[in-house]
């Protein structure tokens, strides 16, 4: 939360009411102030004590040295009490009270959170038009375009394969994002257990809960890429868990419900079409389909939304009506306040001091001029 005042005092302000207001609060606390201001008030009474009783008005002829102090006249005396009278004001910092506006800026922490299971690399994707990509290429522009909306927005970066694992920790280096999104493949056949959504819940837990305690006052977002395909053997937790660190979340459903043939997937990462891979229970090459009510209800888990790219619709866009929502809570946020704020108002004093001081070391090298 990043925080900024308006309304400083100005040169027009009533008078009467710059009165009204006007207090101490002591530069060094009371006790230390205190005591500095009572030791000039005292050295500038006794200086007037020397004005009145030590001093005459006038030299005369019968005045020597022997019978004053210094060569110093009353004015000169005088100069000095005023200057330490200031020293003394200053110390008790006399300040005003006026009413201020503060501006609250609320900033937003994405964590996002990529599928790359073998699933990923099937062939059947959409992202605004009617060209045919892998859903991780997909996945891959919806980072991206995340990043260009919001540039000034912090992210976070989790995989979702075998595990969930944190890529990137939260930075507001956008560019980062943007590039380790360009480096994601999907995750090799050999290595794949099937697809078990809630291994996302492994990171983005800790990670959410982490951002809510170092940054109690941000809105934190989840965006969740995948096809919501839930192949593994074991029950799937719910997402339920992120409602108390997170503002909202966002789920992105990537493929098409009519689906495509899974690929086999290298070591390296690189996908091969002519060799899908079987379905051990009937032999023949696997098909995969995005599974809209599994997406569906993991965006309910955690009280957010959801969306589905085709050729007309990237989530991405503020033209997706059914995203208003979400957008709304992604923008900076800006709220005023009226405040009272405290101001010092020592310039004054410290001007006649130093005008004061001026005089005074102009008087004393005129004196020791002379004296040569």
């Amino acid at each position: 939360m990043q925080i900024a005042s308006s309304n400083a005092l100005t040169l027009a302000q009533p008078f009467s009411q710059i009165l009204s207001s006007l207090h101490c609060s002591p530069l060094f606390g009371w006790i230390v102030s205190g005591i500095l201001s009572a030791i000039c008030g005292v050295a500038a009474l006794g200086i007037l004590v020397i004005v009145v009783k030590k001093i005459p008005r006038k030299h005369t002829n019968q005045t020597s040295a022997h019978t004053v102090l210094t060569d110093a006249s009353r004015i000169d005396w005088m100069r000095r009490a005023l200057i330490m009278l200031c020293m003394g004001i200053i110390f008790l910092g006399p300040s005003i009270t006026r009413p201020s506006t503060t501006q609250a800026v609320k900033n937003t922490d994405i964590l996002i959170a990529v599928d790359t299971t073998g699933s990923m690399a099937v062939h059947d994707a959409q992202y605004g038009s009617d060209q045919q990509l892998t859903r991780l290429q997909v996945a891959q522009q919806v980072v991206k375009d995340s990043v260009s909306q919001f540039p000034n927005a912090s992210y976070a970066a989790i995989r979702v394969g075998t595990s969930g694992s944190v890529a990137l920790p939260l930075t507001p280096d956008a560019l980062a994002i943007a590039n380790w999104s360009s480096t994601l493949r999907p995750e090799p056949t050999t290595a794949s257990h099937g697809s078990n959504l809630d291994k996302a819940l492994d990171a983005l837990i800790p990670l959410a809960r982490d951002t809510r305690k170092a940054h109690p006052q941000d809105t934190i977002i989840v965006l969740y890429i995948t096809d919501g395909e839930q192949t593994g053997t074991t029950t799937r937790r719910s997402f339920a868990s992120l409602r108390q660190s997170v503002d909202h979340a966002l789920v992105i459903g990537v493929g098409s419900a009519e689906g495509g043939t899974v690929p086999t997937v290298d070591t390296d990462g690189v996908i091969d079409d002519q060799h899908p891979v079987l379905d051990p229970s009937t032999g023949q090459p696997g098909i995969s389909a995005r599974n809209e009510k599994n997406l569906s209800d993991i965006a309910d888990e955690m009280s957010g939304s959801m969306c589905l790219t085709d050729s007309t619709h990237t989530c991405m866009s503020a033209q997706d009506t059914s995203l208003q929502h979400t957008f709304t809570s992604w923008r900076i946020e800006h709220s005023n306040k009226p405040v009272e704020q405290e101001e010092l108002l020592v310039w004054p004093f410290v001007m006649i001091m130093l005008l004061l001081l001026i005089w005074e070391a102009g008087v004393w090298t005129y004196r020791s001029r002379r004296a040569l």
